[in-house]
């Protein structure tokens, strides 16, 4: 997993929701797959404080009300819920204490596998074909490997039109 630097300078990691230098709120940004530090509008908005993409944003419900997640949703998208988590329709009950930390484990598990998939340019769809979906582990792992195949399947096709070009 790749390590990022906060706008003070500071290393932070993909997990993290504060740096523990400047105390700024940090959030990952799927559509550039990077963290940022963020800083609280007064009209509740989170402006990023990354170079680029500028813009404002929310933290995904699960990241406000939960603190399970640690995506951040574009202002301008109507969900309230983060690209991974809208993958989710049913969570654990959480009036059990144990269930919440269970639920972050596996969420945490969730946004990795999506980061991955995110860096290889690989789809990721839910099983009704949209973005939402009951994400089981073995919808996890099925989806896991349908991807290492079509990664296969990419690589394969790539070297072979590469060893036709050196003939």
């Amino acid at each position: 997993m790749k390590n990022y630097q906060c706008h003070c300078g500071n290393t932070v990691y993909f997990e993290n929701t504060r740096c523990l230098v400047c105390d700024r709120s940090l959030g990952f940004l799927p559509d550039s797959m990077q963290m940022a530090a963020f800083a609280l509008q007064a009209d509740g908005a989170w402006q990023s404080l990354a170079p680029a993409p500028p813009g404002l944003y929310r933290q995904c419900a699960n990241y406000a009300r939960e603190n399970v997640c640690n995506w951040m949703v574009p202002t301008y998208d109507n969900h309230i819920y983060c690209r991974a988590c809208r993958l989710n329709q049913i969570i654990p009950d959480l009036s059990n204490p144990q269930n919440h930390v269970l639920w972050t484990r596996i969420e945490r598990a969730k946004r990795r596998l999506l980061y991955t998939l995110y860096s290889l340019h690989l789809p990721v769809v839910g099983r009704d074909g949209g973005l939402a979906g009951i994400i089981t582990v073995d919808d996890l792992l099925e989806l896991m490997a349908e991807n290492l195949m079509e990664l296969t399947r990419i690589i394969s096709r790539e070297q072979a039109e590469e060893a036709r070009g050196r003939k």
